[in-house]
């Protein structure tokens, strides 16, 4: 009786590990970490947590992994992140509505691009962003206007190494 359960418990966690398996690279460990990392060590205004001379705190509230894009042998992950201030000293009013940033990090986690943008449910399915399950971005694009002024919708710049730039879109450079 012992080894029939023990067989059967192996092989439903066979296959449910096999059931798993998207056939992705799985995320680095520590994903979220790193992520946090990357945004308190960077000098990009908004994506660290402070404190004003004012003593109103900054903080991060929310980080939400949403997912990865993988472009050009590189892997890029995607997440959501709510920064909040705190109340002003000795009053009863809540701060003021948090700020959503939208932020693409590299494979090393250095930021490559990040958007402020609206409040909502961000998720992803495989290289699509969705806002309240409306696309709002298609990470998986390389049309020429996308690579050369990013997703708008979310006022994210282009984050991935195809990226066109100005003199290059000025030039036709990219054309060839």
């Amino acid at each position: 009786m012992k080894i029939t359960l023990f067989a059967a418990q192996f092989f439903l966690s066979a296959a449910i590990a096999i059931a798993d398996s998207s056939g992705r690279p799985a995320s680095p460990p520590k994903t979220m970490l790193h992520m946090i990392q990357a945004m308190e060590s960077s000098k990009l205004g908004g994506l660290n947590s402070s404190v004003g001379d004012d003593g109103v705190s900054y903080h991060l509230r929310d980080l939400h992994f949403l997912g990865t894009v993988h472009r050009d042998g590189q892997v890029y992950s995607v997440a959501h992140a709510l920064f909040v201030r705190s109340s002003n000293s000795g009053t009863d009013m809540p701060p003021a509505r948090g700020h959503n940033y939208i932020i693409v990090f590299d494979q090393n986690f250095q930021i490559a691009a990040h958007g402020k943008t609206e409040i909502g449910i961000f998720r992803m399915e495989e290289n699509l962003l969705l806002l309240d399950n409306s696309e709002v971005a298609d990470f998986g694009t390389t049309e020429p206007a996308r690579r050369h002024v990013g997703f708008i919708e979310i006022n994210l710049p282009y984050p991935f190494a195809d990226k066109i730039s100005e003199a290059d879109w000025e030039s036709g450079n990219f054309k060839r």
